[in-house]
């Protein structure tokens, strides 16, 4: 007889396994963002390199994501695209009054501006 004791090691196997396993939820569809559960069970499903490769993408993403954040990217940017509005709307209106001073210029006689001394004839 073999001092080995199999279904208690086959029952500690099983529990360690529902142990890694638990949080995992189905049903992700592609196209639409997982669980938490949803995404364990995935990486649970792929082989070792695939898991890996997941998990860094993730890193990297959640890091961006910090580094945006503690940036102030997105209100950097809000305040930004509200100065650049700010900044056209000038712009549109210094382009109206050069157009305006340009017809005043042709519509006038400007030679009457001009001291006696630079008039022509």
């Amino acid at each position: 007889m073999s001092d080995i004791d199999t279904p208690n090691i086959v029952a500690g196997l099983e529990a360690e396994v529902r142990r890694l396993r638990a949080g995992e939820q189905g049903n992700w569809r592609e196209g639409t963002l997982p669980t938490a559960g949803q995404y364990f069970k995935r990486l649970h499903d792929l082989d070792k390199e695939q898991r890996l490769n997941n998990l860094d993408v993730l890193i990297n993403a959640a890091e961006a994501g910090r580094q945006c954040a503690m940036g102030l990217h997105v209100e950097n940017l809000s305040e930004l695209r509200q100065r650049m509005m700010e900044a056209w709307t000038a712009l549109s209106r210094i382009g109206k009054l050069c157009q305006d001073a340009d017809s005043l210029v042709r519509a006038s006689d400007i030679t009457a501006l001009l001291p006696e001394g630079l008039r022509r004839g």
